[in-house]
C-alpha cells in the first residue's frame, strides 16, 4: 500500500508526565478517518534514588482497514533487541501485532484516543 498522495498530519504533545510523537495519514478515498496511526510515546519519572530517567516505549502503528463488517484496528509495535549490533550497525527490527482482545491492545487504544484528542485540541486553536 502506498500513501503517496495522502494526507499527513504530524506533531508533538505533552500527555501528563509522558510525551508523544505522531503521524496521522488520511487516505483520500475515505476522508472521514485516520486510517494510519503512528506514534511513539517517552515517559520521565523519579526513580527510587531520585533520579528522572527516561523511557522510550516502542513505535507503535495502527490500520484501520476500514471495512464492511466492522473490524478492530489493526496494531502493530516495531521490536528491536538492544544489543550493539542494532544500535551501532543498525540492524532492522521486525513489526509484531498486537491481538485484540488484550490488555496491551486496550492500552494502545487509549494512548491512540488520547492522541486524537491532542491533535484535534491543537487543530482548534
Amino acid at each position: 500500500m502506498t500513501i503517496a498522495g495522502w494526507q499527513r498530519y504530524a506533531g508533538e504533545a505533552r500527555m501528563g508526565d509522558s510525551s508523544v510523537v505522531y503521524e496521522l495519514y488520511v487516505n483520500p478515498v475515505r476522508p472521514a478517518l485516520y486510517e494510519i496511526t503512528r506514534y511513539r510515546v517517552t515517559s520521565t519519572a523519579l526513580d527510587a534514588d531520585g533520579r528522572r530517567r527516561t523511557h522510550e516505549e516502542t513505535e507503535k502503528v495502527l490500520w484501520n482497514p476500514a471495512t464492511v463488517p466492522r473490524q478492530p484496528l489493526r496494531c502493530f509495535e516495531w521490536i528491536t533487541r538492544r544489543t550493539w549490533k542494532t544500535v551501532w550497525l543498525g540492524e532492522p527490527g521486525k513489526w509484531l501485532k498486537i491481538e485484540p482482545a488484550t490488555p496491551a491492545y486496550a492500552s494502545e487504544m487509549r494512548t491512540a484516543i488520547q492522541v486524537y484528542n491532542l491533535h484535534n485540541q491543537r487543530q482548534t486553536y
